[in-house]
């Protein structure tokens, strides 16, 4: 029988991560919160935005900053370590789909501390549900807030940590955030949601909600692309992207 797994809480609208992430991380009863992220983040003061949230809150933070972009398994292994560490109550990915990726690895690393990034690789290989996290993406593409995996290059080939445990408690789409990418890098990410959705559509294990999921996502991009690749400013249109990335994220990782 189909099932279909997506994150518990989607929060979307302008300027959500600056007036919801302290208040949502609370609601979980965290103290300190993990913050993985990369430099980019930093540079365009994302990361400032997301601490005044949650020191407004009275939460302290630790940050992971050196993602980058196709992540190995030693990365992997440096964020489990940091995580494993710091033992924070709450892990928040904020960047694109390889920050989120290792946000996942950092908030199952923080309650499977006698298991190594490598042992995540595969399906269903994480022992203890994960860390509460929240995920918030600041590109409209992979849709990496809304799947069950974890991409990691290992040995030269790209692998995935699939897992239940890896699916977001929270996803926070705030256009502001999608707002700074350039024009070919908005057309490079929207095509990778249409791919995504169009996949879903065409896979053995696609169900009626994938299905309403995938249409629903490649009509928002049709009606959207090109707007956002012309006018970067139009938050509407900026939000609606941001929205088929997930719906197109949700329906690939269940189909």
């Amino acid at each position: 029988m189909p099932a279909v797994q997506v994150p518990v809480r989607v929060i979307f609208g302008k300027n959500v991560m600056r007036e919801r992430l302290g208040e949502e991380a609370s609601a979980f009863g965290a103290r300190s919160v993990l913050i993985v992220t990369d430099n980019t983040i930093v540079r365009q003061g994302f990361l400032e935005i997301a601490e005044d949230a949650l020191k407004s809150a009275g939460i302290e933070m630790r940050v992971f900053d050196r993602v980058s972009p196709e992540p190995t398994l030693e990365l992997a292994e440096d964020v489990a370590a940091f995580a494993r560490e710091e033992r924070c109550d709450v892990v928040v990915g904020l960047g694109g789909g390889s920050v989120l990726d290792m946000a996942k690895v950092a908030a199952a690393a923080t309650t499977n501390p006698d298991q190594r990034a490598s042992d995540f690789l595969g399906a269903n290989k994480i022992a203890n549900p994960s860390a509460k996290k929240i995920l918030v993406p600041t590109t409209a593409g992979t849709g990496a807030e809304a799947t069950p995996f974890a991409l990691i290059v290992a040995a030269g080939k790209k692998k995935a940590i699939a897992s239940p445990f890896n699916i977001a408690d929270i996803a926070i789409l705030d256009p502001t955030l999608t707002a700074t990418m350039p024009p070919r890098v908005t057309a490079s990410t929207g095509m990778d949601a249409l791919s995504h959705a169009i996949e879903a559509l065409m896979s053995k294990g696609a169900n009626a909600l994938t299905d309403a999921f995938a249409y629903e996502a490649i009509q928002k991009i049709a009606a959207n692309i090109e707007e956002v690749f012309a006018h970067g400013e139009n938050i509407d249109a900026r939000l609606e992207m941001s929205i088929a990335a997930f719906l197109a994220g949700a329906a690939f990782g269940n189909a």
